[in-house]
């Protein structure tokens, strides 16, 4: 792939119209119009649609590689948590990564790179929890007792929480998420 700005332009477009219609959907003349320019231009960036994909989950993986970790230990448990879940929202400020999770998740049954990814968000977000949940534990903020129930719980719950917000215009989600972690932190308060 050439590095340079219509090739850029062009994986984050296809990103963009793939977490629409889902890759198979993406027409590279449609594509090409959106970008003005010639169909046969994209041809001399990518030579097929599959360099194209490959080239584009490599850029989505970079993209991914690039969220530094940030959140704060400060505060009672809830404020950890919700500290927490901001940074994973944090992450989807991002309007090309956001589209390229999306596209990730309706991609994940057919496409086993797709998969690989989506599985790779879940345990990033189930090791956070499980360093937070852990450190909660150990400085007496929280007491559990069966702190790989509570990770699994709690991890779970906001993959799920973050994979609606990918698809649903909800502005309900950021309440839900309040009122769960209030409920976890009330579950093993001290």
């Amino acid at each position: 792939m050439n590095n340079n700005k219509t090739a850029l332009n062009l994986i984050k477009a296809f990103i963009t119209e793939g977490s629409i219609k889902g890759l198979d959907n993406v027409s590279l003349s449609n594509l090409a119009t959106k970008l003005n320019i010639a169909k046969s231009s994209i041809f001399s960036h990518f030579k097929n649609k599959e360099e194209l994909i490959n080239q584009m989950y490599l850029y989505g993986r970079k993209l991914s590689a690039r969220n530094k970790v940030n959140f704060s230990f400060e505060g009672d448990s809830n404020e950890v948590l919700l500290s927490l879940v901001d940074h994973w929202h944090s992450i989807y400020s991002n309007k090309t990564l956001f589209d390229f999770y999306r596209m990730v998740e309706m991609q994940k049954f057919i496409d086993e790179r797709a998969k690989e990814i989506s599985i790779s968000i879940d345990s990033m977000i189930a090791s956070q929890t499980r360093i937070v949940l852990e450190v909660l534990n150990e400085t007496n903020r929280l007491e559990i007792n069966e702190l790989d129930l509570a990770i699994e719980s709690f991890a779970s719950t906001f993959i799920k929480y973050l994979k609606n917000e990918l698809f649903l215009e909800n502005g309900d989600l950021i309440w839900e998420e309040e009122r769960y972690i209030n409920r976890f932190c009330k579950q093993y308060k001290i």
